[in-house]
């Protein structure tokens, strides 16, 4: 059966248990404007009661829609079918990691594409997926899973037939899968990443038990260091082609630590000549204040404080006494 949802959106029902339809027939006028974006919807409603997920695109959905510039296709797709997209204004696209499924031509002749970016599951594709789309600046392979697949990244690329049927890719990249550490103790911690065409990012959100707090976030033993009480990464990418031989891109495993209320840190100095320097209490907990005290010797002026190791911070460097507040780990200051 059929239905419009009144947006001049075409709605084919393709399952009952579960409920799933495809769409397409996109009237651009009414959908598109001058904006040339469009959101893809990941659910429809029948009768204000009967909710259908969207699994697919249907054949010719967008084929030769100028207007489209840049769609963003939701999560739970499974299945983009032949000539979805070709000629289309299309400038770029990111086909998320729920689709298996891309067919023949579904993004061929399209003058404008810049940037594409495939899931390493998207494996099952048709012939000249990018066929005759001129020229590609990036083509982008991303992990699905907890690991980069690199037998379906050679499958996509041999599949993609890139660099040939009449279309030119200059940059081909891929981007290391990513996981949260299983030997976390006293919170949890969890990773969102955030696709686009600059990148993937990584944001994360480290969530203490009662009675502890975040002491810090690591990827590869490295500490990120949080802005606005957040923490993000943005994962590196190399370059690939088929004959860059064994890749070794490794999954970036993040982790936290979280320490108890009341957990003290410890505060030293680096080695200090022609003079001497104190601190008012050579240990505090979290955001307590420790008094520094710098005396020059005899024929010396004070210079500055400086921070050689530790995540606190100083009230100011130039004054000989001054105000440290401790952060989350020990610090040494010079």
């Amino acid at each position: 059966s059929e239905s419009d949802t009144g947006k001049k959106l075409k709605v084919v029902v393709t399952g009952i248990n579960p409920k799933t339809v495809s769409i397409g027939q996109i009237n651009a006028e009414i959908f598109f404007g001058n904006s040339g974006e469009y959101v893809l919807p990941s659910s429809v409603t029948f009768d204000d009661a009967h909710v259908y997920c969207v699994t697919k695109i249907s054949e010719n959905a967008f084929k030769g829609n100028s207007s489209l510039g840049k769609v963003s296709i939701p999560e739970g797709i499974t299945q983009i079918d032949k000539y979805a997209f070709e000629g289309s204004g299309l400038t770029s696209v990111i086909i998320p990691k729920t689709v298996t499924y891309i067919g023949m031509g579904a993004f061929a002749n399209i003058p404008n594409l810049k940037i594409a970016m495939f899931p390493d599951c998207a494996t099952d594709l048709g012939e000249k997926v990018l066929g005759k789309t001129p020229v590609v600046e990036e083509v982008v392979i991303y992990p699905s899973g907890v690991t980069l697949d690199l037998e379906n990244v050679k499958t996509i690329y041999g599949a993609l037939k890139l660099g040939v049927e009449g279309s030119k890719v200059k940059n081909i990249k891929l981007y290391p899968a990513y996981k949260v550490s299983d030997a976390i103790a006293n919170g949890s911690l969890s990773v969102t990443p955030i696709i686009s065409t600059d990148g993937i990012v990584c944001q994360l959100n480290a969530v203490p038990n009662s009675g502890y707090y975040v002491e810090d976030v690591l990827y590869y033993g490295f500490v990120l260091e949080a802005v606005n009480g957040s923490y993000s990464l943005a994962l590196p990418s190399i370059s690939y082609s088929p004959e860059s031989g064994g890749i070794n891109l490794a999954t970036i495993v993040f982790s936290a630590n979280f320490a108890q209320e009341g957990k003290k840190y410890n505060v030293s100095f680096d080695t200090c000549e022609n003079g001497t320097a104190t601190a008012s209490s050579y240990s505090a907990v979290l955001n307590e204040n420790v008094t520094l005290s710098a005396i020059p010797s005899a024929g010396y002026r004070f210079k500055e404080w400086s921070i050689v190791s530790g995540r606190g911070s100083l009230s100011s460097t130039t004054n000989s006494e001054t105000t440290y507040t401790m952060g989350t780990s020990n610090v040494k200051l010079k």
